[in-house]
Formats: C-alpha cells, sequence, structure tokens
C-alpha cells in the first residue's frame, strides 16, 4: 500500500519548522518523525477488528516505511494491504483502513505542529491485487462460498483533497473518502469495515 500526502500550497519551511514542536529536545527530524507516527498510533479513534490489531509504525511486523520531505510531503509505504489466506490472496480490509487513517491524522498533526491549515492533497495506491477476495468475508464466514468474487484490477488508486483541520479532526472520514470504493468492492458493500473499526453500531 502506498500513500502520498502533500500541501496544496508550497512550503519548503513546513518540516524545519515542525521538528522543534515533535522534538523539543533536540529537533531531530528523525525523532520527531518517530514521535509524530507515535502520536498517530496512539490515538483512539480505531478500534482492533476482525483481522486482529494492525500495528501502525514502530511495532509494524509488515514492511513500513514512511519518509517527509522538507515541504511536508509525506510518503508511506505499507505491507499487508493483502495477504495469502488459505492459499488464496485477499485484501486486509482493516489493514487498508487503519494505515489511510492514521496517516492521514499524523500528516495533519505534522502541518498544525509547522502552522500549515491550508488545503492537504492526498493519493492511495494498493497494488497487485487482481484476483484477491475479501479477507473480511473470508474470515467471518469461513468458507470460499461466501467469498466476494475476485477483484479485476491490478490496483486500486484514488485521490482526494481535504481542509487540514478537517483532517486532524475527521481522519476516519477522509480515509473513508479514500479507500471505501476498494473496501465496497472487496466486501460487496456487505460490510462496514470503518464502522467496525470506529465501534459504531
Amino acid at each position: 500500500m502506498h500513500m502520498v500526502v502533500w500541501p496544496v500550497a508550497p512550503d519548503e519551511g513546513i518540516l524545519s519548522r515542525a521538528a522543534p514542536r515533535l522534538d523539543p529536545a533536540a529537533g531531530q527530524p528523525q525523532r520527531a518523525l518517530d514521535n509524530l507516527l507515535a502520536r498517530a498510533a496512539s490515538a483512539d479513534f480505531l478500534r482492533p477488528g476482525l483481522q486482529g490489531s494492525p500495528q501502525y509504525g514502530a511495532e509494524q511486523q509488515y514492511v513500513f516505511e514512511v519518509q517527509i520531505d522538507a515541504d511536508g510531503t509525506g510518503h508511506l509505504l505499507a505491507g499487508r494491504a493483502a495477504a495469502e489466506l488459505r492459499g488464496q490472496l485477499v485484501v486486509m480490509e482493516d489493514s487498508v483502513a487503519t494505515h489511510a487513517a492514521r496517516f492521514l491524522y499524523a500528516m495533519a498533526l505534522l502541518y498544525e505542529e509547522a502552522g500549515y491549515y491550508g488545503a492537504v492533497e492526498a493519493a492511495v495506491a494498493v497494488t497487485g491485487i487482481r484476483g484477491a477476495l475479501s479477507a473480511h468475508l473470508a474470515q467471518r464466514f469461513q468458507s470460499t462460498r461466501a467469498l466476494s468474487q475476485p477483484y479485476a484490477r491490478d490496483d486500486f488508486r484514488r485521490g482526494a483533497r481535504f481542509p487540514q483541520q478537517v483532517l486532524v479532526s475527521e481522519p476516519v472520514a477522509c480515509a473513508k473518502e479514500l479507500v471505501q470504493p476498494l473496501l465496497d468492492a472487496t466486501t460487496q458493500g456487505r460490510i462496514d469495515v470503518f464502522g467496525e473499526l470506529s465501534g459504531a453500531p
């Protein structure tokens, strides 16, 4: 799973302004990034789902790389958006939803610390998923007869623009706008993945 988030208004000073606030002791960019991801990971707007508790940040057990450029452009590469389950490729909907929401929230916090309150662009890509089924349906029903139709494309790509303050206050809603079409395709619209992760009835 790949995500890129960037401020619409170019500003080469975003990272340099945010780093001292995220790491007051030394203002080191790497430590500031670690602290930023820890804050995003500890936010309580998502709970463990049917597929367990997808880890985010330092505790991630799969590929997990985050890079933030001087101008505040953030890049996420996260594994386990898809995996093998009983010999079948499946889309791990909980991981997709969790990574999308928490990375958007982390970037919104970065912009807030830098004093950037303008519009933000976000783009997501989940690749290599042609033929994948739904992990949610597979785990819930334990039967291949209940699985979704195989995903018909090689990848899923989508972009959107959000106000920075909306990213801070409503990261789940923003993430849903980005990745909900993929979740609907794999689950056939039968499961509200974000609703379950956020504890909605």
